[in-house]
């Protein structure tokens, strides 16, 4: 097995990051394309790395002004989950499961 470098792990980090990316805007492209859109006020993105930590972006329509306001904050995997929380979460995907977008 070859040593990985911090290199290739950069290069392997990116590719993994552009088709991710890649994705998102599909997901996004199909959304937005739909006969029956949805009547949205507001998109909140999240962008995590394999710990659970990143960036959250949010974009929301205020009705009171008529603007769009947008924002980014910094995001840590405990905020969203708890040890309970992940083991429950592992239980429920025998369960049910996750809508596929493709």
């Amino acid at each position: 097995k070859p040593k990985q470098t911090k290199a290739n792990n950069m290069d392997t980090d990116y590719k993994i990051s552009r088709k991710l990316y890649k994705e998102a805007r599909k997901a996004l492209d199909t959304i937005k394309n739909n006969p029956q859109q949805i009547a949205l006020r507001e998109i909140r993105i999240h962008l995590l790395d394999e710990d659970g930590d990143g960036l959250g972006i949010w974009m929301e329509y205020d009705e009171e002004s008529g603007e769009l306001k947008r924002g980014m904050l910094p995001l840590h995997h405990s905020m969203f989950y708890s040890e309970e929380d992940a083991e429950s979460d592992l239980e429920s995907l025998d369960e049910t499961p996750p809508v596929l977008l493709n």
